[in-house]
């Protein structure tokens, strides 16, 4: 059974296409965010395609993610995904 069920049966409980497991615990070992940066980097790789824009937010699993990848596609545009809420609006 392993990841590979935990994953089919994660994919078919959210009605997701793909879902990948990554064992570990990132708060007690940092190769395991590295692991997940390069993970996310090759899924990342696989799905983007030409004339996309893609929205990338902070922390640190996604500087894994910047360290991992590697693509050209020049018609690509990555925005940072920002937002939040001011004072006033709480």
């Amino acid at each position: 059974h392993g990841l590979n069920g935990l994953e089919a049966e994660l994919s078919r409980k959210l009605g997701l296409k793909r879902v990948l497991v990554i064992p570990g615990d990132c708060e007690a070992d940092l190769g395991v965010n590295r692991e997940l940066g390069r993970a996310a980097s090759q899924m990342l790789n696989h799905y983007l395609q030409e004339n996309m824009t893609v929205a990338v937010s902070g922390g640190s699993l996604m500087a894994q993610v910047a360290e991992a990848i590697h693509f050209n596609k020049p018609s690509t545009t990555v925005v940072p995904a920002r937002g939040g809420f001011d004072r006033s609006e709480l």
